[in-house]
């Protein structure tokens, strides 16, 4: 939408709203966090290029599985030794695929990884981390100078951060839709949510909360028990549609209502 000109086809907003279910609150509460919420997203890949040799005879080639192997476990440094405690990451490598044979060396190994971060400083430094040690390993293996590794971005997602003015007025919203025992403050996760896109790095005030979607008793033997109740997209999560359907109506059209009062423009009548 944003590619589309959605900012510059039809008029930016003065704040943002946005609602999402979640499955450890209970129906009938909403939960929220002040500032960071959620961590940026990025993709990235990487292509290491080796020879491809007889694997009775390593010596004549170069080997890119030994060289992506040494990178996973140079790459946990990253967040371990890199990073401050206090700038919260994480660098996962979800995908290594390399060779079709198990006595063949191939000539090529791909990592897949995603990288998560609050701040973009420290998303920036992770990725120039990521990068040197590619290039190093591949050196210290030996692997073809002419072909280095390739280090692309193919995806990324903003951090969500909610601005800590525009969600002090939502509290007061929330509270007065629902009771205060009923809105929870909480922890941020890293996570991600490309609603935070539209915040334009900041320059327009977003608030984005969750919307409770399981029963209160449901929740409350999860918690006695230990066992998790099913996460968002699995094939086992199942709102409880009336009353989760009807608590994000009544926060989001006062969030709405409250948002064009301030503005001074006209707004539709109080939900019930």
């Amino acid at each position: 939408m944003l590619a589309d000109g959605l900012y510059t086809r039809f008029p930016r907003p003065d704040l943002l709203l946005a609602e999402h279910d979640d499955p450890s609150l209970a129906t009938g509460t909403v939960g929220y966090v002040s500032g960071y919420a959620m961590a940026s997203a990025t993709s990235v890949k990487i292509v290491l290029h080796g020879v491809s040799a007889h694997g009775s005879r390593p010596e004549a080639g170069k080997d890119p599985v030994v060289a992506a192997a040494e990178l996973v476990t140079a790459l946990q440094g990253i967040v371990s030794r890199e990073t401050s405690p206090f700038d919260q990451a994480v660098v996962t490598v979800g995908s290594l695929q390399a060779g079709t044979k198990n006595n063949i060396i191939p000539d090529s190994a791909t990592l897949l990884l995603s990288v998560r971060t609050y701040k973009e400083g420290i998303r920036q430094r992770i990725l120039a981390s990521i990068r040197r040690m590619a290039d190093g390993i591949a050196r210290v293996d030996g692997l073809p100078a002419n072909q280095p590794p390739e280090v692309s971005v193919y995806e990324y997602t903003p951090a969500l951060y909610n601005d800590p003015v525009l969600s002090a007025r939502m509290d007061a919203v929330l509270v007065r839709a629902l009771g205060a025992a009923n809105v929870i403050h909480q922890q941020p996760v890293m996570a991600s949510e490309d609603f935070g896109a539209f915040g334009l790095d900041h320059k327009i005030p977003l608030f984005y909360y969750n919307l409770g979607a399981v029963s209160a008793a449901a929740l409350a033997d999860s918690l006695r028990t230990g066992v998790p109740l099913p996460s968002l997209h699995s094939s086992q999560f199942a709102p409880i549609p009336e009353p989760t359907i009807r608590t994000g109506i009544t926060t989001l059209a006062s969030a709405a209502i409250a948002a064009f009062q301030a503005a001074g423009r006209s707004a539709p009548a109080t939900p019930r």
